[in-house]
C-alpha cells in the first residue's frame, strides 16, 4: 500500500504541475508516465519467480565475446537492487565464466576479484577465458588449486608453466596459446581425461611426445605451427576427427610418412607448410577437404603447385571426398584438374572464391558434369550477375533446375556477396540444406 499512496501523489504532483511540463513530456508514452502503472510494474518484477530470475539472468551472459561488457553480467546485476544482489549471488552459474580481459573501457578485474568470483561460482564447472598476459601468472595461480572445476579454457602461457602438471579431469575443451618452451618431460597424457577439443597455438619446433591425449580427440587444431609437428600429431589421431591445420613453416627435423583416419582436413595460413603435409599424409576416411586464408595465395605460380598436390594425395589416400571447399584465389586448370580425379566424385557440396574466374560460368557447366551428385555450389565473391548464365547452365548440364540465392557475405561488412546455387528440383528443395 505505501507503493500505492506514493504513486496517487506523484500523480496530484503531475496533475498540478504547468501546462508546459506536460507538453515537454509529451513524447514519453503514457503507460511510461503513468506512476501507478509504473509502480505495479516494479512490484511484478520483484515478485517474478527467483528460478525465472535467474534464466533471465543467464540469458544476459557473452562469454565468449572478449571486451564486451556483457561478460560482467553478474557484477553488474548484483548491484542494482538488494534483491537481484540476493539472486545473483545465490545463483553460482552466472559466476562460472572468467573473462580476463573483461573490458578495457568498463572494467579491470584484479585477483582480488577473481577470489571473490571463484568462491561465488562455488563448485559449479568453471568457463575460463584467460588472455590478460598481465593478469595471468597471478590468476592461474589462484585457479590451478580449482582444477578440478575446468569444463571450458582458453589459456595464453607467458612461461613455462606448472601449468603441464596439473590435473583436470572435467576439462573438455582447451585452447592453449604459449611462446615458451614446453618442458621435455611434460605429460598431460593421463591427465585429461574428459578432453574432446584442443587447439595448440604455438611455433615451437618441438613439442614433447606425450604433450596430449592425441588419440582421444574429436577436434584438433594446430595454429602457427610446422608441418614436422602436424605430421606427428596427425599420426596419433583417431578415427572420425577433425583436424585443422594454420601452418607457418616446414619446422626442423624429419617429415614423417603420416596416416590418419581422420574425417575433415583444412588448411590455413602457410601454402608451403599445407605443401609438405599433402606431400606426407594418408587420409584413407577423408570426408571434408578446406582451404582457405592461405597466405600467398595471390600467386597463382605458388598456389598452383600446391593445389597441384592434391590429387596425388587423393589417388594415396583412396578416399571419396563429399565436400570441397577453396576459398583462395585459384585457376580454372587447377580446379578443373582436381575434380577429375575420380575421388571427389562424389562431391556433394562444392564452395569456392570466384574472383578471378573470367567465364565463370564455363567452368560451372565443366563443373557440374564432372560432379553428377552436387547439391550445393557456393561461389564467393561474385561481382558479376551470374543468375541467368548458372540457371542455363546448370539445367543444360544436369537436366535440374538450380535454386539461386545471394546471401551477404558474414565476415565483413561491404564485401562482395556469395552465390548460392542449390541444384536441385526446385518443387523438391529441401529447407534444411
Amino acid at each position: 500500500m505505501p507503493i500505492l499512496h506514493d504513486a496517487r501523489r506523484q500523480c496530484r504532483v503531475l496533475d498540478a504541475s504547468p501546462s508546459s511540463k506536460s507538453k515537454s513530456n509529451a513524447w514519453i508514452p503514457s503507460d511510461v508516465q503513468d506512476p501507478v502503472l509504473l509502480a505495479t510494474r516494479r512490484g511484478a518484477l520483484q515478485h517474478l519467480p527467483t528460478e525465472l530470475l535467474v534464466e533471465i539472468f543467464l540469458c544476459l551472459l557473452d562469454p565468449s565475446a572478449q571486451f564486451n561488457p556483457r561478460s560482467n553480467a553478474p557484477w553488474l546485476l548484483s548491484h542494482v537492487c538488494r534483491h537481484w544482489r540476493s539472486v545473483a549471488l545465490g545463483s553460482p552459474r552466472l559466476w562460472r565464466h572468467f573473462v580476463l580481459p573483461d573490458s578495457l573501457h568498463y572494467f579491470r578485474p584484479t585477483v582480488d576479484l577473481v577470489a571473490l568470483q571463484l568462491e561465488r561460482a562455488r563448485t559449479i564447472p568453471l568457463a575460463l577465458y584467460l588472455s590478460d598476459v598481465g593478469l595471468g601468472q597471478k590468476i592461474l595461480d589462484l585457479l590451478l588449486p580449482a582444477s578440478s572445476r575446468w569444463q571450458d579454457a582458453e589459456v595464453i602461457l607467458d612461461t613455462s608453466h606448472r601449468f603441464f602438471d596439473t590435473q583436470f579431469p572435467i576439462l573438455r575443451k582447451l585452447i592453449l596459446e604459449t611462446i615458451w618452451d614446453i618442458p621435455a618431460c611434460a605429460k598431460m597424457v593421463d591427465s585429461l581425461p574428459a578432453l574432446t577439443h584442443l587447439e595448440l597455438r604455438t611455433s615451437l619446433d618441438r613439442l614433447p611426445p606425450l604433450l596430449f591425449p592425441w588419440s582421444q580427440l574429436t577436434a584438433c587444431a594446430l595454429s602457427g605451427g610446422t608441418a614436422v609437428n602436424a605430421l606427428r600429431i596427425l599420426s596419433q589421431l583417431s578415427a572420425g576427427t577433425e583436424f585443422s591445420f594454420a601452418g607457418s613453416r616446414r619446422g626442423r627435423g624429419s617429415l614423417v610418412e603420416a596416416e590418419a583416419p581422420i574425417t575433415t582436413l583444412a588448411f590455413h595460413n602457410s601454402i608451403a607448410a599445407a605443401t609438405h603435409v599433402l606431400d606426407h599424409l594418408t587420409a584413407p576416411n577423408l570426408d571434408t577437404l578446406t582451404f582457405a586464408d592461405l597466405d600467398g595465395s595471390s600467386d597463382g605460380t605458388v598456389l598452383s603447385v600446391m593445389l597441384g598436390r592434391v590429387p596425388p594425395f587423393l589417388d594415396r589416400s583412396s578416399c571419396l571426398v563429399r565436400h570441397l571447399a577453396i576459398n583462395c584465389t585459384i585457376e580454372e586448370t587447377d580446379l578443373l584438374r582436381i575434380l577429375q580425379s575420380p575421388h571427389v566424385q562424389g562431391i556433394t557440396h562444392l564452395d569456392l572464391s570466384v574472383r578471378q574466374m573470367k567465364v565463370p560460368c564455363v567452368w560451372v557447366t565443366a563443373v557440374t558434369s564432372h560432379l553428377p551428385n552436387l547439391s550445393i555450389l557456393i561461389l564467393r565473391e561474385s561481382r558479376q550477375n551470374l543468375i541467368p548464365q548458372l540457371q542455363e547452365a546448370v539445367l543444360a548440364t544436369t537436366g535440374r533446375k538450380p535454386l539461386i540465392r545471394h546471401a551477404p557475405d558474414l565476415f565483413g561488412l561491404g564485401t562482395p556477396e556469395e552465390l548460392k546455387v542449390i541444384i536441385t528440383d526446385i518443387n523438391k528443395y529441401d529447407r534444411s540444406l
